[in-house]
């Protein structure tokens, strides 16, 4: 049976869709925001859109402007959102739990002492050989 971290997101969302809940909520527009936040609108859209990072001065300035939350809520979404977009576009991530798995399963030291092309096959291609062969199963 699956555990709880087998599962993942189909899809994070991002500071910008929070902002932008606010930003509904309370019937603003874009130029407004960035008036109130005292930045610039292209500033604030490449937020709206993920593009940009929070840093803690904004994050500072939304937890006044958002009566409700901190600073800590802000950077905690975009932080989280960061991760999540390094590891789901990371494939190595996966190739390392692979890795894990067969090193914790196979007398692998001593494999690699009697055969040297094992090291050879323990590249970053090796998980997708695993799944060819129907050994690794997602």
């Amino acid at each position: 049976m699956a555990s709880i971290k087998d599962f993942k997101a189909a899809r994070k969302l991002g500071p910008g869709y929070f902002i932008r809940e606010q930003m509904e909520i309370r019937g603003w527009v874009q130029e407004e925001l960035a008036d109130i936040l005292g930045i610039s609108v292209k500033h604030l859209s490449s937020i709206l859109q993920d593009k940009q990072s929070l840093s803690i001065d904004i994050a500072k300035r939304l937890s006044k402007v958002f009566a409700g939350t901190s600073p800590h809520y802000w950077l905690h979404i975009d932080n989280d959102y960061s991760l999540w977009l390094e590891h789901g576009g990371n494939e190595e991530i996966d190739s390392l739990s692979a890795k894990a798995l067969i090193y914790s399963r196979m007398p692998i030291r001593d494999m690699f002492k009697r055969d040297g092309s094992l090291r050879q096959m323990m590249s970053t291609n090796f998980q997708k050989r695993l799944k060819n062969t129907g050994i690794l199963i997602n």
